[in-house]
């Protein structure tokens, strides 16, 4: 009984997150999945295992917000496997995005341009810290 609770939850969690990503036009994801808005800041999460790598977005993010910074690069790297392109932390950020400490915070993501990392590193649109409701800049 618990867990249908919980999984309840969280899939109101990602539709909200859905939701939000919907208020975007479409030439403004556009512009980003080509690249034309530029990061200002990057953080690249080679080398740490999957509980630090976690970590350390949630503080980028949370810098990021408080900067007042509009895009950043999170560079996870791939791995190149028989079925394609694989690593733990690529296929983890989308979920870590989706969490609630993080979620609130971004407006859009996707894959980077060839330019900037392809597949092996994400775009991130961030919210304005006063469009988040309940925004702590202590994290």
């Amino acid at each position: 009984v618990n867990d249908y609770y919980l999984k309840k939850e969280n899939d109101n969690n990602i539709e909200q997150n859905i939701n939000n990503f919907n208020q975007l036009d479409h030439r403004t994801k556009t512009k980003l999945k080509r690249g034309l808005i530029r990061p200002s800041s990057k953080i690249d999460l080679h080398g740490y295992n999957r509980k630090e790598a976690f970590e350390q977005l949630k503080k980028f993010i949370n810098k990021c917000v408080i900067n007042e910074e509009k895009c950043v690069l999170v560079i996870t790297g791939r791995k190149m496997g028989m079925t394609g392109p694989k690593g733990v932390i690529r296929h983890y950020l989308p979920l870590w995005l989706q969490e609630k400490s993080i979620s609130p915070n971004i407006l859009f993501h996707s894959f980077a341009h060839i330019k900037d990392g392809g597949d092996g590193a994400t775009y991130i649109l961030l919210r304005k810290k006063n469009k988040i409701r309940g925004f702590d800049e202590r994290g």
